[in-house]
């Protein structure tokens, strides 16, 4: 962005934090899912998962896709069968890296999917169910 200048630039630079989590890993799995692994400035990690629901007609490609994002580093939960919990909760993530996890599918979907070069978003629902629970997290929410 060259039309702003060097100091307004540098200060944006130091004083917001844009983009607060990075694409680790990204696993497609047998079924409909995509489960992104992503690291946030402090060494956590989440999980975000694309859900894709083949449609007749269209293909996978341009069927719609919802997106669980986490709200939460852990979960406080302890469900017998959700790896999330094991290490209890840490803390809840804050606005950004809830945003971040959007930001992350819609670059990964730009480079794989037609769709995202002709709609505004690559995904059609958001889900917030991913590591930790909504209800418990209700600050950044």
């Amino acid at each position: 962005m060259t039309n702003l200048g060097k100091p307004l630039r540098a200060w944006l630079d130091n004083t917001f934090d844009l983009m607060p989590a990075s694409l680790l890993l990204s696993k497609q799995s047998q079924d409909v899912t995509d489960k992104l692994l992503l690291e946030l400035r402090d060494g956590s990690l989440i999980e975000t998962v694309i859900i894709r629901a083949p449609q007749d007609g269209v293909g996978l490609d341009h069927s719609r896709k919802t997106i669980c994002i986490s709200t939460q580093v852990g979960c406080a939960m302890g469900c017998v069968f959700c790896a999330s919990g094991l290490d209890g909760l840490k803390r809840n993530l804050e606005a950004g890296e809830i945003v971040a996890q959007l930001l992350q599918v819609c670059r990964r979907e730009d480079q794989i999917t037609p769709r995202a070069h002709t709609e505004l978003a690559s995904f059609d629902n958001i889900v917030v169910d991913g590591h930790g629970r909504a209800p418990a997290q209700t600050t950044t929410i």
